[in-house]
Parts: C-alpha cells; structure tokens; sequence
C-alpha cells in the first residue's frame, strides 16, 4: 500500500506543472468551470497546493522503503482530471435539474394564471386543510375529491373541471350565510332547505366520484398515438382496433361532458334558488308573509331540484 501511495504522489507531482501550464492558458481546462477559476487559483493549486501535498504523502510513505508502483503513478497523473470531470459534471446535471424544476415551476403559475383568468368572479377556493372538523361532512367529500381530480393529467389541460367543486363551494357558503340571515336556526323552512341543498350537493359530488374511473380510463388512452398510427396504419385489422379505440376514447370524453353538464344544471339551480332566498326581505314583511314567501320559495326551489333529478335519472 505504501508503494501505491509512492507512486501516487510521484503522480501527483509529475502532474502539477502539466495542469499549471494548461490552467495558465485557460483555468477552465483544469479546474471545475462553475467556480469561474482565475488564473490565480490555478497558480494556488498547482504550484504550491498540489506539489505540497504529494510531497508530503511522499514522505510519510517511506518507512517501508522506496518502490512506487506504475498503478500508484497512474492513478496520480489521471486522479486530478478525473475529478475535475466528475464534479464537472455533477454541476451540470444540478444544473439541469435546476432547469427542470424552474421549467415545471412555469408551468404550474402559467396553468393557475390561466384558471384564474377562466375563474368565475367571487368563488372561493375550496382546500381541505382550511375545513373543520365541525363542517358538513359534505364539504370534505369536496374537498377530497378536487385533491383526487389533480391527480389527472387530462383534466389539466382544462381547468373548467376543476372550478367545479369551487363553484360548488361558494354557493355553499352564500346559501348558508343567506339561510342565517333570512330565517331562524329552527325554522322548517330553513331546516329543509339545507337539507335539499344537502341533497344537490350529494348528486355533485356522485358526478365527481363517477369522473375519476372514467378519467382513469382516458389516461391509460393515448389519443395522440391512436392519431399516429391511424396515419400510417396498412393492415385492415389494425386498423379496425385503432377505430375502435379512439371510439371508446370519444365516449369516455362524451360522458365526461355529461357529468360536467348535470354539475351546471346544478348549480343553476343553487343560483334559482340563491336569488330567491335574497328577494325575501323578513324584515319589512311580517311573520305569516315572510313564511308564505319563503314557502313558496322553497316549492320553487323543490320542482326544479326534482326536474334535475328526473332529467339525471333518465
């Protein structure tokens, strides 16, 4: 071991004044280029740094005698450039990933600008983390599966699906707070009124659950290769297979639509229903009138959600 240490610090040595006259014509040739090497440093490592250190590795080895090996001297020429290249390259590919996580950075604050733009005005995010355990449970379903419709890359691409539970979200919490202000905790009206509404949503978040099969489905569909292939596509056979699959990913889409369609009836409905209940003014009107108003609200409101549900269940 001692003579392999030898011979590397022979290496080392003979090395030194190679690297110092190739550094002084460009730094960037003997040390790593991402620390901007000056001539300077290559005088500091070569000429004094690098010359030190195999002397002293040298002479700590002499005690066993003097017999550097060819391995040792080897290892010492080609060790100073191997690093150089090794570290060299480690940079570049931190870089890269730099690169790559800046790039997706991008992308993720180009596609939230973009649903933004697209957002219906005054509707509030809906995020798990900022729901309670004192929430309807209804609401965490909602939440839960906004989370699960991210996950899907089609879905992505555009953010009308994604609004959806928002949408829903608001108009929650503007039904309730118009609940609180029209009538009293214990009124029939406003009991069943909160549990139609309780009912609407129950039917969008049944759409919701129903998409992500579906949305499964359509990811393990590559339409751009179905598209390829129909291109250059000879066999007759082959040919009837790839039909068959770009049809079966057209009804996916088609059923998708569908499902975001009856979400939209829905919340045309809550939006009836939201206007209604602010035309009621309890304050002016006395207690009979009020609850005459809101009754009659409330049948209004009742039809339509059974229209919707009759038109969903056929």
């Amino acid at each position: 071991m001692s003579f392999f240490l030898q011979g590397m610090a022979l290496g080392f040595f003979m090395i030194s004044p190679v690297m110092l006259f190739l550094g002084i014509y460009n730094p960037d040739w003997v040390l790593p280029r991402h620390k901007r090497p000056g001539r300077f440093r290559v005088i500091g490592t070569y000429a004094f740094a690098l010359p030190a250190f195999s002397f002293f590795l040298g002479v700590s080895t002499f005690w066993g005698g003097f017999g550097p090996t060819l391995m040792g001297w080897l290892t010492g020429v080609i060790a100073p450039s191997l690093i150089k290249v090794l570290i060299d390259a480690g940079h570049e590919e931190e870089v890269k990933d730099k690169h790559r996580k800046a790039e997706k950075e991008r992308q993720q604050q180009k596609r939230q600008a973009t649903m933004r733009e697209a957002q219906e005005s005054n509707t509030l995010e809906l995020n798990a983390k900022n729901l309670s355990r004192g929430d309807d449970p209804l609401l965490h379903r909602l939440a839960g599966l906004k989370e699960a419709l991210h996950a899907y890359p089609t879905l992505l691409e555009d953010s009308f699906f994604l609004q959806q539970p928002d949408r829903f979200y608001s108009r929650y919490l503007h039904l309730k707070k118009l609940l609180d202000q029209r009538f009293q905790p214990d009124e029939i009206t406003a009991r069943r009124l909160r549990q139609l509404t309780g009912r609407l949503l129950q039917y969008a978040i049944d759409r919701f659950e129903a998409m992500e099969p579906l949305l499964g489905s359509l990811q393990g569909l590559d339409q751009e290769y179905v598209q390829r292939r129909l291109k250059g596509v000879r066999h007759q056979a082959e040919k009837q297979a790839l039909l068959d699959r770009q049809q079966l990913i057209d009804n996916l889409e088609a059923r998708l639509l569908d499902l975001t369609a009856e979400n939209e009836m829905a919340l045309t409905t809550l939006d009836t229903t939201l206007t209604s209940l602010a035309s009621i003014n309890t304050e002016k009107q006395g207690g009979t009138e009020a609850a005459k108003a809101a009754l009659k609200e409330l049948k209004r409101f009742s039809e339509q959600l059974n229209e919707y549900d009759r038109s969903v269940m056929s």
